[in-house]
């Protein structure tokens, strides 16, 4: 698996929720690399007045890449942090994790990536999971990342996801430069969606290249015994509104010679 430092810049991307049918099936989503921020094995806390330094440390399972398709396949993705034998998160990133504040992006009360934000939000994590989406068949459009809570995520804040392409074969810990990175979707917060104990993030909404390797990246403030289980589901591009008729037309036909006497 490949991970990337981006010229001081993090690089990482994200879900929504799906009720996946009863005959849906669940596989794992290989943890390709962990970004840590070993400056100050203190745990310095950035404040928009005083960010930390940085020096990025990955934590990297080479090969990690997760051939996806779409659902009723989910996939599920899980770290835990400050625990025996899990990572240490040490230090908040610095600002070069923050989009500036003279961005045109960066509005004040925006969420996530602006050092005025309202609240103001730290990382101390950045987990990246590599994927190639199919070479044939339905392709992938959308996705969703949900967590449930308490259950599946303990000691965590402010956390948020992306997707991002990076040029396929990247080697692990190789510098890219930010003009070859494409963004697929910002920074999304996880949300709660109504009365539900249920966090979700909804990316990609439009569709992806076919036999592409993308990153889903997840970051958020990992506090001692944390940890989290979430799922990721992808939805496939919708058939154009002709080709959906021919379907359902010769669908409709072969029930009817099902119905005729003597037709089996």
């Amino acid at each position: 698996m490949k991970h990337v430092h981006v010229a001081g810049l993090l690089l990482t991307g994200m879900a929504a929720l799906v009720v996946s049918p009863v005959f849906a099936q669940s596989l794992p989503m290989e943890l390709s690399s962990t970004v840590l921020n070993s400056f100050d094995s203190g745990g310095c806390k950035t404040t928009a007045a005083t960010p930390c330094s940085e020096s990025y440390e990955y934590a990297a399972n080479p090969g990690n890449l997760t051939d996806v398709t779409a659902s009723p396949t989910t996939y599920s993705v899980s770290d835990t942090f400050n625990q025996s034998g899990s990572l240490s998160t040490l230090s908040d990133f610095g600002s070069s994790v923050y989009t500036p504040e003279t961005s045109p992006h960066c509005t004040a009360g925006a969420p996530g990536n602006c050092l005025n934000s309202s609240p103001f939000q730290t990382w101390n994590f950045q987990d990246n999971y590599e994927f190639q989406t199919p070479g044939s068949g339905p392709q992938l459009q959308g996705a969703v990342l949900s967590f449930s809570l308490p259950g599946n995520m303990t000691g965590l804040s402010d956390l948020e996801a992306r997707v991002i392409a990076v040029p396929t074969g990247t080697d692990a810990g190789s510098q890219v430069s930010v003009s070859v990175v494409t963004i697929i979707d910002g920074w999304q917060t996880l949300t709660q969606e109504g009365s539900l104990n249920i966090y979700t993030a909804s990316l990609m909404s439009t569709a992806l290249a076919g036999n592409t390797d993308y990153f889903l990246q997840v970051r958020g403030e990992a506090a001692s015994s944390a940890g989290y289980t979430g799922t990721l589901t992808f939805t496939p591009v919708p058939l154009p509104a002709n080709l959906a008729l021919l379907i359902s037309g010769l669908a409709g036909l072969g029930l009817l010679r099902l119905a005729r006497p003597g037709l089996l």
